[in-house]
């Protein structure tokens, strides 16, 4: 892997983990000195100069104190524009790069502001609207993954990165019954409900699932894995293993269900299989240990990926505790009410935790979009979310990323969705 050279006078472990960062992006050997005759001497390879010291036709970026603090402080973010891209921290617009790209790939990817937030919603998570990107409008793009190449135009523009564009698509499993598993009373509540509301089409196909004359409608599962192989991807499913309540399952025993065992069993053997922790279990390390004993119990073997049901997730705590818990990726770095790239990349990246000020063994997946939100969003058009949609992924296909999906089995039962996510794999089928 060719070497970029990166002087600076200080080093912290904050500088380290931002280099990592464009090491994996650009495919590049990002090193740090801080010698000033070895950099200047270095004149056979790939410099940068992260320091406000002057040398000869090299690249400069000025820094700010960001990266050699030790604390979390509120930042002052103003915007500008540079290339066409959103860019903040501004140091010098007579600098190539005008302003500390390093500092702010790192604000973004460890979610700094998240951690000076005091505002939370109804469900204790970070709001989407206090994010840098959403208030700036440039949620919708990869960010920093396109500050990236573009330091590369800059000092390496002939370098080929080798790897392909990435497609994950990932099922949230919440429920496996639309209908069943409701309990006698349950069950006699829903169906007045339905008939007051005369949805006389709900009532004829409760009443089939109940009396076993057709399948549960959420009981999908043959049909997403069909789908997918239709289109030559493998998704990942995630299972909810938490019990009754407000924000969970609506079902009686779920996890005493042997058909539901043996699906999870089933699908464990031909694709890759997580953990969708409870909306109570974000918080709880002794919750978390039970739903992933009883999955790795139904599956026979360990679970090592996670997702916060209602991406109920709060840093640094719910991390810590999933890395306590032998979980070592997570896929719930996304917002619930809007698509986009929350933390600024679309790439896979090492958890930097602020408060102990060094990276941890817990590897994050950004997702780029959820079937939810679309279903939120809808009054603006499925057209308008398709074409926003295609620009996200003419992003990340430009920058050679991973593109990350979010659906639930439940959802797509409802012909607008399925009908989307059928376009969304063709689409993305077509360009691999």
């Amino acid at each position: 892997m060719d070497k970029v050279l990166v002087f600076s006078p200080c080093y912290s472990e904050r500088f380290a983990y931002v280099l990592e960062c464009f090491s994996r992006i650009l495919e590049l050997d990002f090193c740090y000195t801080n010698s000033f005759e070895d950099f200047k001497n270095a004149e056979d390879i790939v410099r940068i100069n992260y320091s406000k010291v002057q040398f000869d036709n090299v690249l400069q970026i000025s820094p700010i104190d960001l990266l050699f603090e030790h604390d979390v402080n509120l930042q002052t973010i103003e915007c500008k524009e540079w290339n066409k891209l959103p860019c903040f921290f501004i140091t010098n617009f007579d600098n190539e790069i005008p302003f500390d790209i390093f500092a702010a790939t790192f604000y973004l990817t460890t979610r700094y502001e998240e951690y000076t937030a005091t505002k939370k919603d109804e469900h204790g998570r970070f709001c989407c609207e206090d994010s840098v990107a959403y208030q700036n409008k440039f949620l919708h793009r990869p960010i920093v993954d396109l500050w990236a190449f573009e330091l590369l135009k800059r000092i390496k523009p002939d370098h080929e990165i080798k790897r392909e564009f990435g497609f994950l698509p990932t099922i949230d499993v919440d429920t496996f019954y639309k209908y069943r598993r409701k309990g006698i009373l349950g069950s006699l509540f829903l169906l007045v409900k339905s008939l007051l509301e005369k949805d006389f089409k709900g009532i004829t196909e409760r009443l089939d699932v109940i009396l076993g004359k057709q399948k549960d409608p959420y009981f999908n599962f043959e049909q997403i894995v069909d789908l997918h192989r239709e289109f030559d991807f493998t998704p990942l499913f995630f299972f909810h293993m938490g019990g009754n309540g407000r924000f969970d399952k609506k079902m009686l025993f779920p996890t005493k269900s042997k058909s539901y065992k043996r699906i999870i069993y089933k699908i464990s053997k031909i694709s890759n299989v997580g953990l969708h922790l409870s909306y109570k279990a974000a918080f709880s390390l002794k919750r978390i240990r039970k739903e992933k004993y009883n999955l790795e119990k139904i599956i026979r073997h360990p679970i090592s990926k996670n997702r916060f049901h209602f991406l109920r997730f709060r840093l640094p705590e719910s991390y810590q505790l999933l890395i306590e818990n032998g979980i070592k990726e997570d896929y719930s770095m996304l917002y619930a009410n809007e698509i986009g790239f929350r933390a600024g990349t679309s790439f896979p990246y090492m958890y930097f935790d602020l408060q102990k000020n060094r990276k941890l063994p817990l590897k994050i997946y950004p997702t780029a979009m959820m079937d939810a939100t679309l279903l939120r969003k809808k009054n603006e058009g499925f057209e308008d979310l398709s074409i926003l949609t295609t620009s996200m992924l003419n992003d990340v296909k430009y920058t050679k990323g991973c593109f990350v999906t979010l659906f639930h089995n439940e959802h797509l039962v409802k012909e607008e969705i399925l009908y989307f996510y059928k376009s969304l794999l063709k689409q993305v089928n077509n360009t691999i």
